[in-house]
């Protein structure tokens, strides 16, 4: 599923070239995550986590700009139980497709959806979360810094519904969704953001 994202994104990148974008850029980003998982346990604590990856940006006009991303991302969350502090950790490949208003050039304002791939071995977590993503960045020359929130929608965890005597009614219950706070700095390795 990655490998078709990658595809994907290569192609995307080859055709914008090809049809004489007015401007495109790529770039590095990386980060901290402050994630919590909604609707997981009562006495949730966010969770920090790190962010690394890559972007592009295809400029159409002065305001507006398309802005796809690939990196890692750590989420979950931090929560109380009867016999001590526990930590969910969740990691993702993520892939935000941005939407981009640029009402200066140095300032420019990001929402869209963020496609999430779970990393690790199967359990009751879903491997797919999709999020919705609002931000802004501020950029001096080639160097930015991204302040965004990422709404989980999607419940991300799913175990059999259980009666009052502890046996499976043969149901699913679903349950929790992804909540992160993302600050990152981005570095563009082509001139113009």
């Amino acid at each position: 599923m990655i490998k078709t994202f990658l595809v994907s994104i290569s192609t995307l990148l080859i055709v914008a070239n090809a049809k004489g974008q007015k401007q495109v850029s790529f770039g590095l980003k990386a980060g901290v995550n402050f994630a919590t998982v909604q609707n997981y346990f009562t006495d949730n604590k966010f969770k920090v986590g790190v962010n690394a990856g890559l972007f592009s940006k295809f400029r159409f006009s002065k305001n507006f700009a398309f802005q796809p991303e690939l990196f890692y991302s750590q989420k979950g969350t931090k929560y109380g139980t009867s016999i001590g502090d526990r930590t969910l950790s969740l990691t993702y490949f993520s892939l935000p497709l941005l939407g981009q208003y640029l009402p200066t050039q140095k300032l420019s304002v990001s929402a869209g959806p963020e496609l999430n791939f779970r990393l690790g071995t199967p359990t009751a977590y879903r491997t797919f979360d999709l999020t919705i993503v609002a931000g802004v960045s501020y950029w001096i020359k080639r160097l930015g810094i991204d302040l965004r929130y990422d709404h989980g929608f999607n419940n991300l965890i799913e175990l059999e519904a259980l009666d009052e005597n502890g046996y499976e009614t043969g149901q699913k219950k679903t349950f929790g969704s992804n909540r992160v706070l993302q600050l990152s700095l981005m570095y563009t390795l082509t001139k113009g953001n």
